[in-house]
This record gives C-alpha cells, structure tokens and sequence, in this order.
C-alpha cells in the first residue's frame, strides 16, 4: 500500500491504474500475492517514481490565493494525460484483449 502511496500521490485515477496493472501482471507471472517488487515494475513502466510523482507531497497547508490549486492542476493534467496515452498504446499492443 506504501508503494500504491508513493507513486500515485494519493490520486485515485493513479491508484486505480498501478492496481489494475499490478493485478494483470501478477496474473501473467502467475503470482498470488503483489509485492513491492510488482508495484515497483508497473510504476517503472508508466516512468512514474516517487521523485516526480503527479502531485507534489506539501507538509505546509497552502494559504489562500497562493496559486497552488493552479500548479497541482496543471501538473496532475499533464500526468494523467501521459498516462492515458500509454494505455492506449498498451491497448494496441494486445489487441485479442478485451473486455466485454
């Protein structure tokens, strides 16, 4: 769950998407339990580490009209914009997968 943590910053869409990936892949590797290492793996293959994760993690709360809504938006926009992108590049990579 730290790992979850670390890398999605809390943003539930990114949440989702690194638990989603992690199931699959324990699925591939036939695995029952997912470890750090699987995490670790998935999150390298969306190149997100918690150095630059989507949201910056701030120990001060922001006072008003300090223009962080404005940054934390823009940055988590540009996030999950690359990360939908590669799932739809994911998606063309198997294309006998689908959900029905």
């Amino acid at each position: 769950m730290t790992a979850i943590h670390k890398y999605s910053s809390g943003i539930p869409r990114v949440v989702n998407l690194l638990c989603e990936h992690c199931l699959v892949s324990a699925f591939v590797d036939q695995k029952k339990t997912i470890g750090v290492d699987i995490v670790d793996a998935v999150a390298q293959d969306f190149d997100l580490n918690a150095e630059t994760s989507a949201v910056p993690v701030s120990t001060n709360p922001p006072t008003p009209n300090s223009g962080v809504d404005k940054f934390d938006l823009a940055e988590a926009l540009r996030s999950l914009a690359t990360i939908a992108e590669r799932l739809k590049d994911s998606k063309d990579e198997f294309p006998g997968e689908r959900k029905s």
